[in-house]
């Protein structure tokens, strides 16, 4: 079974600061929201593979890739026929719907839905790396330091142990019906549906057990009785985070500068602009990616305890 929850390893992005790794989540999806041109958004998808690669976590960030491929499919498939403005048409179905006007599917739609899939894949693909290989108790103490409320750090940081939690016990219980003599994948849809339904009750059960445990651990620990807390991790930066810091805001600063130029812009309807791209725009979106890819490999800190 494949572990979702963090584990930590000797990897030099294991090792890496986790305000560096947070900055450059923010770095990557601010870059994936706001770049248009569909070439520098698979540059930047591509841009979070290496540290996949480097942290050996290929088989749980292979799973996070498939849900979102198969969201992705959706999001073509409804995008594509709601989004019938272009002037390349493709197939006219002839269907006329009711304030949608003719359904058809235009050369525009198309790309436009598959840039979308490539922005959310390099979203869900940087998550992936922060989620598996920071310490949930790092992230906890990087929310107190920027000043959120204790609670709602708390909350979050719950959140994001919750998570893999939950998949493993859906897995665990799967596995035990399925010993059981149970078959989910016999019958028709609604006999599939209703089998399916015992396992959400138990997946229910036992996630209600779980956060009476938890509320009865921190009640135990007295949590919220004071404001001043200690933590037994240090987050705190040295010069070399700091210059990989550095060289981070510089990779995106030159991303939001081809931004303002028009280098990075491109236009979906109503007619598909060039791909092109000039040799200054290729320049700074390779250096970006490089920068954003290799991140995790250049010399950086020991990991702080």
């Amino acid at each position: 079974m494949i572990d979702f929850t963090f584990s930590s390893g000797a990897t030099p992005v294991h090792r890496m600061n986790p305000v560096v790794k947070a900055v450059w989540l923010v770095c990557i999806v601010l870059a994936a929201l706001v770049v248009e041109h569909p070439l520098v958004l698979m540059l930047i998808f591509v841009a979070t593979v290496p540290p996949v690669l480097a942290a050996g976590i290929v088989k749980q960030w292979a799973v996070f890739i498939r849900l979102a491929l198969a969201l992705g499919i959706a999001v073509v498939f409804i995008n594509t026929l709601a989004g019938s403005a272009g002037s390349q048409v493709l197939w006219d179905t002839g269907v006329n719907l009711p304030l949608a006007g003719s359904v058809r599917i235009t050369l525009e739609a198309l790309v436009y839905s598959l840039s979308m899939v490539v922005r959310l894949l390099a979203v869900i693909s940087a998550f992936s790396v922060f989620t598996l290989t920071v310490n949930p108790d790092d992230i906890l103490v990087m929310m107190l330091k920027f000043r959120l409320p204790q609670k709602i750090a708390m909350l979050m940081t719950l959140s994001l142990r919750f998570v893999p939690v939950l998949l493993q016990d859906a897995v665990r219980i799967g596995d035990s019906q399925k010993s059981r003599g149970l078959d989910y994948n016999s019958g028709n849809l609604p006999v599939r549906i209703k089998k399916r339904s015992v396992l959400l009750l138990a997946l229910l059960e036992s996630s209600l057990e779980r956060t009476v445990q938890i509320a009865e651990s921190m009640e135990a620990r007295a949590f919220g009785s004071t404001r001043q807390r200690t933590s037994y991790n240090n987050t705190a930066l040295d010069k070399t985070d700091i210059g990989l810091l550095v060289i981070l805001l510089f990779a995106f600063t030159l991303t939001v500068l081809c931004l303002f130029t028009g280098e990075f812009s491109f236009s979906y309807y109503p007619a598909l602009g060039n791909f092109g791209i000039s040799a200054q725009g290729w320049a700074v979106a390779l250096v970006a990616a490089g920068i954003f890819g290799g991140l995790f490999l250049m010399p950086g800190g020991k990991e702080k305890i």
